[in-house]
């Protein structure tokens, strides 16, 4: 099932928070908890829901088990997905070691970096290899994460591309420029902190989901 980009990010929302509630045993789960979690308006949680033929109980709310077991084959997450990554640093590693990726349906499949320091060094699992090996002759897995400074942030992302990514988590400052059909999320946490420091300073302004 094919859902735009907005609907994904509330989706991806509502499974973060149905997760965290049936980690805690509830059974069920309401519109209003999963607006009053995730910002999002009760009416809307409902249609999003219901568009996934996710039907509640007036009362009672939707069976937590069904919700998380939707939300997961919809976002592609009730499989394992395989991820390349480039950037061996603490961030790198951080992510290459992270149980929380795993349990949301990510494996980290080969990890590369240009130090030659570090190349060759073992990362969990992993061993780490010479981003130079990123040249198009081995076939990569579709998703990448570029964790590098942001210097060499175009080079990295003209590498997975050539090997076969289509879309680029992308964890530096750089914009990015790449052909149509590759898509890229910036994750980039001093730009968030920029966004919320507006809201901040304009007294009585709500801060947006």
């Amino acid at each position: 099932m094919a859902v735009g980009r907005g609907l994904a990010r509330r989706l991806a929302k509502y499974l973060r928070c149905v997760a965290a509630l049936r980690e805690e045993g509830l059974d069920a789960v309401s519109s209003w908890m999963l607006g009053e979690y995730t910002g999002v308006n009760p009416a809307q949680v409902r249609r999003d829901l219901a568009g996934l033929g996710i039907g509640g109980t007036r009362g009672v709310g939707y069976e937590t088990e069904e919700v998380f077991g939707t939300l997961r084959r919809v976002l592609g997450l009730d499989r394992v997905h395989d991820v390349v990554l480039v950037g061996a640093g603490r961030l790198g590693t951080a992510v290459a070691g992270s149980e929380l990726l795993v349990k949301r349906g990510f494996r980290v499949a080969q990890l590369f970096d240009r130090d030659p320091a570090k190349i060759g060094r073992r990362v969990g699992n992993l061993t780490v290899r010479d981003v130079r090996e990123l040249d198009g002759g081995e076939r990569m897995p579709e998703i990448g994460i570029i964790a590098v400074p942001s210097q060499n942030a175009q080079e990295v992302a003209d590498r997975l591309v050539a090997s076969g990514v289509v879309v680029i988590v992308n964890y530096t400052d750089a914009l990015l420029h790449v052909p149509a059909g590759v898509q890229v999320h910036d994750v980039d946490p001093s730009s968030q902190l920029m966004h919320t420091l507006y809201y901040l300073t304009r007294s009585g302004e709500e801060i947006p989901a």
